[in-house]
């Protein structure tokens, strides 16, 4: 069997591809880092596509809403009507459903509560895929955490709290809803190769103060953490309800424990 993974080379695309190789005959790959756009393919063949290349950024899509549109989301209609595709796997995101004060279940996402351009982008491509991909599964994913940090070009909180002197937080009582990477990873080939179709949330379900995560850095480190303002575009609070991925099998029923700083 033949799979596609794009944005191949970035954080959760570099880890998915050792998870695909165990499943696949061939695993193909391909990523802007190397030159290459998904968009541009023509008459590929695919019985599976993972589709990871994004422009992933919050905080600078305000400024690249237009490029963000086009890469996220319009690109996707060019690349469906040129290639056959089995099933499509899409990591879209939490940061769709805006500012939450609960567990947000995955019929509750509204094009008005998107505060950013990139969840913008993210909605408009989640559309996209239902109306011209039907056997498709959409991975709403809470935060990503663990494995390796580098490919990711926008560094996650973690990797901020693993490198920063001193150690800023924005907003201070921000809320977030991890999930590691290899469950990830371990979901998305399970989407790929069982009967799930549509849109699930993937994240442990329960909210953790960055305060905290960071005060864990800070300590093992010793470096001091400050405050600064919220920033455009951010919740401060991403709680995820992951009912559906756990009654489909997807996620583990009780999330394991991490220090997040190890």
């Amino acid at each position: 069997m033949n799979a596609l993974v794009t944005g191949a080379f970035g954080y959760i695309g570099t880890r998915l591809c050792e998870f695909a190789r165990e499943h696949y005959t061939n695993v193909f790959r391909i990523d802007t880092k190397k030159g290459h756009d998904y968009a541009d393919m023509r008459e590929g063949d695919f019985d599976v596509v993972f589709h990871l290349g994004a422009i992933s950024t919050i905080v600078d899509s305000f400024a690249r809403a237009d490029e963000l549109m086009a890469t996220n989301a319009l690109n996707l209609i060019p690349f469906f009507q040129h290639n056959k595709i089995g099933k499509f796997i899409f990591t879209s995101t939490a940061a769709i459903y805006g500012e939450m004060t609960r567990p947000m279940a995955e019929d509750e996402a509204k094009w008005t509560d998107c505060l950013s351009p990139y969840a913008q982008s993210k909605y408009v491509a989640e559309g996209i895929i239902r109306r011209m991909c039907p056997n498709h599964f959409i991975a709403r994913l809470g935060n990503v955490f663990g494995g390796d940090y580098g490919p990711r070009k926008e560094w996650l909180a973690t990797r901020h709290f693993a490198e920063d002197n001193p150690i800023v937080l924005y907003g201070g009582n921000q809320v977030r809803d991890f999930i590691h990477i290899d469950l990830i990873c371990a979901a998305l080939i399970k989407a790929a190769q069982g009967q799930a179709t549509g849109t699930f949330n993937l994240a442990s379900g329960e909210g953790v103060p960055l305060q905290m995560i960071a005060e864990q850095f800070s300590s093992r480190r010793d470096v001091p953490i400050v405050y600064a303002p919220q920033r455009k575009g951010e919740s401060m609070c991403v709680i995820l309800d992951v009912t559906k991925a756990k009654n489909a099998g997807l996620i583990p029923l009780e999330p394991p424990d991490h220090d997040y700083s190890s």
